[in-house]
């Protein structure tokens, strides 16, 4: 008995001290807290949960149309919302997208973020300043060929060089291009400024997807051409100091740091279960238990896509029956 209980204590305590060594190693960022403090007081518009159904890296898929009802879908129409808001005192036209370092879902953000914004009603470009390793045209499924160098090197106008994403026609795309050899020095020219307030003035929303700050100097370059920067960061995967280092070098410039969004967050730091409680997601974190549990359903069924009015038809608001048009208004 007595060698048993010291076996236990002894366990207990040399468990305890590994999990702290572990903590005291591990120098990724895990909350909103943590990332606000890395950053210093920017604020975090988006938690955006681990999504599954996100594809592969040859074939990605934007949660925001393949699953609209999901909790990952909802948390990009918040980050929506934030942005609106956040212009109402200075307007946003131009954002850019970056982050730290590589694979930490940076053009996933972009795209899912711009397709929600299109959704709405708005007319949205999205451009592809990520000279190195660009990825754009696969989320929005066009010719990745011809874009923005070859508008820069003068070889295709403009309006020649966008194109129409399919997956929707208020979505309109300027990628890549071919890859040139010095993207820093093409990315700082002063054509790229020009295709910049071209595209400002013809799209209510400018996206641009630019490469990890840490690496390379291009989000930097980009920067004094756009109105906003997010930043974006990883649960469990972007480290307290490359957050640290990549928002000092972002203010060292004087970009217009906006906010930050956290992906890959877990779901308890989000409002999963929330959105769980009110039916949309029909799971539990307990596949064994969740075949028993059933949940309350509204009586009322739910409309289909083909159901809901397009953006191009939406009519105008009849008069109110009896009334003048200042009630109508009112009302």
């Amino acid at each position: 008995t007595r060698n048993l209980l010291q076996a236990l204590f002894i366990g207990l305590f040399v468990g305890l001290g590994l999990a702290f060594l572990r903590d005291q190693l591990d120098d990724s960022l895990r909350t909103k807290a943590e990332v606000e403090r890395a950053v210093r007081d920017i604020p975090t518009f988006a938690l955006v949960p681990y999504d599954t159904t996100s594809g592969d890296e040859r074939h990605p898929k934007l949660s925001t149309l393949t699953a609209p009802m999901s909790a990952t879908a909802e948390a990009y129409r918040g980050l929506r919302t934030a942005i609106q808001y956040a212009g109402l005192s200075q307007p946003i036209k131009v954002m850019q997208v970056t982050s730290a370092s590589a694979a930490e879902a940076k053009t996933t953000t972009l795209s899912n973020l711009a397709m929600a914004f299109a959704l709405s009603g708005k007319r949205v470009a999205v451009m592809d300043c990520d000279l190195r390793k660009p990825k754009l045209h696969r989320f929005m499924q066009v010719d990745g060929t011809k874009g923005f160098t070859t508008v820069v090197l003068g070889d295709l106008p403009l309006e020649q060089a966008m194109q129409t994403s399919p997956l929707h026609p208020n979505v309109d795309v300027l990628p890549a291009g071919y890859l040139p050899p010095n993207p820093s020095e093409l990315l700082n020219h002063e054509r790229t400024s020009r295709i910049i307030e071209s595209l400002a003035e013809r799209y209510s929303m400018v996206f641009i997807d630019c490469p990890p700050v840490l690496p390379v100097t291009d989000a930097l370059v980009i920067s004094r051409n756009v109105d906003a920067t997010l930043f974006v960061t990883m649960a469990n995967k972007t480290s307290r100091r490359a957050a640290k280092r990549a928002a000092e070098m972002l203010r060292q410039v004087g970009a217009p740091l906006l906010a930050t969004v956290i992906t890959g967050a877990a779901d308890r730091d989000t409002y999963v279960s929330l959105y769980e409680y009110y039916g949309y997601v029909q799971r539990s974190n307990i596949p064994v238990i969740g075949r028993f549990i059933k949940r309350n359903r509204s009586d009322i069924p739910t409309a289909t896509q083909d159901m809901l009015p397009q953006a191009d038809e939406v009519d105008e608001v009849d008069e109110v029956p009896g009334g003048s048009e200042t009630e109508a208004e009112s009302t």
